[in-house]
C-alpha cells in the first residue's frame, strides 16, 4: 500500500507577525487595560473597570471577565468605546427585565449597579 504524502510550506502563511492556517491563527496574548471614563448616553462610570484587550487578525476585542460583556473594534480605542456602549445596553436590558433574571444575570446587575450611575 502506497500513501501519497504532500509537503506544505507553512512559512507562506506568516503575515505581519501571525502564523495562521485556513482554520486558525496564533493570537497575541491579551492585555489588561483600565477604562476610567465611558462615553455613555444615560449612565456614567463611577469606578474604573479592567478589560482584556486581544487582537484578532483584523480587529480588537475588549472583554470583561466579571460580566462577560465584550465588544469589537478596528482599534484598541474603538473596542473600548464599543465596550462602554455594550455595557450600557446590557445594564438597561437587565434593569428592564429585573423580575425575570437568572442568578447569573442578577450578579451581573448587582455588579453594574455598583460601578454605574445615572447621569
Amino acid at each position: 500500500m502506497n500513501i501519497a504524502l504532500n509537503t506544505v510550506n507553512y512559512t507562506a502563511n506568516y503575515v505581519r507577525g501571525y502564523t495562521y492556517t485556513n482554520q486558525d491563527y496564533v493570537k497575541r496574548y491579551p492585555m489588561i487595560e483600565i477604562i476610567y471614563e465611558c462615553d455613555m448616553e444615560d449612565f456614567k462610570l463611577n469606578t474604573p473597570i479592567a478589560v482584556s484587550l486581544e487582537q484578532d487578525y483584523n480587529d480588537w476585542a475588549a472583554y470583561d471577565s466579571i460580566t462577560g460583556i465584550y465588544s469589537f473594534g478596528d482599534t484598541q480605542e474603538e473596542a473600548k468605546k464599543n465596550f462602554c456602549y455594550a455595557m450600557e445596553d446590557v445594564y438597561k436590558f437587565l434593569l428592564d427585565d429585573v423580575r425575570h433574571l437568572t442568578p447569573l444575570n442578577k450578579n451581573t446587575l448587582n455588579y453594574l449597579e455598583k460601578i454605574l450611575s445615572r447621569k
